[in-house]
């Protein structure tokens, strides 16, 4: 992948991650009374945000799964990092599938608090990748 699609690509999978984030959080206030309107809009956004980012996350793992072993044999906390969010990524997208085609009494809280997790992976994800992106940016094309 080019140097500046590859950036593009990137930046649009952390806009997906905040939205995501942004309204899964902004839905999750319900459990403390807070309700925010129009709520159906928020979840049609949490829904189709998640999934398009779950299509993205997989097509980041499929450009970068060469560079996987290499890395995680110099740095072992990458590599448990993205094991770990490889994990959290599986079971978030699990829990919402689910929630969406079923009420599970309860699936809500774990589709929260693992969405949560892989929040706080993927930011670690992306401290840890960002001196290799800066690299590849600055890589003549």
């Amino acid at each position: 992948m080019k140097p500046k699609l590859h950036f593009t690509y990137d930046c649009v999978m952390m806009l997906l991650a905040l939205t995501v984030l942004v309204t899964g959080i902004i839905l999750h206030l319900k459990a403390y009374g807070i309700v925010v309107e129009p709520r159906q809009v928020l979840k049609t956004v949490h829904y189709l945000a998640g999934f398009a980012l779950a299509v993205f996350i997989i097509g980041h793992f499929a450009t970068h799964a060469k560079w996987f072993v290499p890395v995680c044999e110099r740095d072992p906390l990458y590599g448990t990092v993205f094991v770990l969010l490889i994990i959290a990524f599986l079971s978030t997208l699990g829990t919402g599938i689910v929630k969406l085609c079923a009420h599970v009494r309860g699936l809500g809280l774990w589709h929260y608090w693992l969405g949560i997790a892989m929040s706080l992976l993927v930011i670690i994800h992306v401290s840890k990748a960002f001196p290799y992106f800066l690299k590849l940016v600055g890589k003549k094309q």
